[in-house]
């Protein structure tokens, strides 16, 4: 047994946290052989900047989180290889950078509906099936779902204006994204690598669209892109799959001309009627 503040008891595989806790710091971190962990009400952050409680904890496969709970910190369960099964309260609105991180045997995630903000590489190297965003959440960080090979399906929401840098990269049996109108911008190597992806339609909101954002999508023969102005196109977007680029009809000409588009001029056309 070991104590961790007045009451607390550790047992070789659970902890069972007393009420009066309020911070946990980083008194997990490494603790290898931890299986289960119960969370009072009394913590309302898990983690910090700089204090990861549950990283690099093996074997760690349950973790009961209170409904106080407010913000899932920075790498506060990184690299917890064996954890199965994760409910996040619907009180949660901040999920910190590589909070969720390398989380292997994670196949299905529920996020709050009420949450705003997915930190940067938070999902990273996960093996994510499922994963639905709420229509609330309004920030993705970079490579925030980084090299997760099982995800199929995302629906990006309409809060979303930016997907940052590598969002969704080497995702390999993506096949369905869904953009909705809202998103303004697609950053570099956002979906660079995504090599199952098979159609996708930009909404007419999207203003800019970053270098490699789509490089390497082999599978990837048709982009309908729904903007009468054409948007700011970076270099080698599209991988070497791409057959169709189709554009409002009025909008044909425009398209062939504009920079980088005109290196896909044979391929664009009018939207089908």
């Amino acid at each position: 047994w070991f104590l961790i503040g007045r009451g607390a008891k550790l047992l070789p595989k659970e902890a069972y946290i007393p009420r009066k806790v309020t911070d946990l710091h980083g008194v997990f971190n490494g603790c290898s052989i931890l299986e289960k962990v119960v969370i009072p009400s009394s913590v309302t952050i898990l983690g910090s900047s700089s204090q990861y409680p549950f990283q690099t904890c093996y074997s760690l496969g349950a973790i009961i989180l209170p409904r106080s709970l407010t913000e899932v910190g920075n790498s506060a369960m990184g690299q917890c290889y064996s954890l199965r099964v994760l409910s996040l309260p619907p009180t949660i609105t901040i999920i910190g950078n590589g909070a969720i991180s390398y989380c292997y045997s994670l196949k299905k995630i529920t996020l709050p509906r009420g949450l705003l903000s997915l930190g940067q590489f938070c999902f990273q190297y996960g093996c994510l099936k499922e994963i639905s965003l709420p229509s609330s959440l309004t920030s993705i960080g970079s490579s925030c779902l980084v090299q997760n090979k099982c995800l199929r399906k995302i629906n990006i929401p309409a809060g979303v204006s930016v997907l940052s840098y590598g969002a969704l990269n080497s995702c390999d049996a993506l096949e369905i994204v869904e953009l909705n109108e809202g998103l303004e911008s697609i950053g570099t190597a956002v979906f660079e690598n995504a090599r199952a992806l098979q159609t996708l339609t930009i909404p007419s909101t999207v203003t800019s669209i970053g270098n490699s954002a789509f490089n390497s999508s082999y599978c990837l023969p048709i982009v309908t892109v729904l903007a009468t102005t054409p948007p700011a196109l970076g270099s080698s977007v599209f991988g070497s799959g791409l057959k169709k680029i189709y554009v409002p009809a009025g909008s044909v000409e425009a398209y062939k001309s504009a920079t980088n588009w005109a290196n896909y001029a044979e391929k664009i056309e009018a939207i089908p009627a």
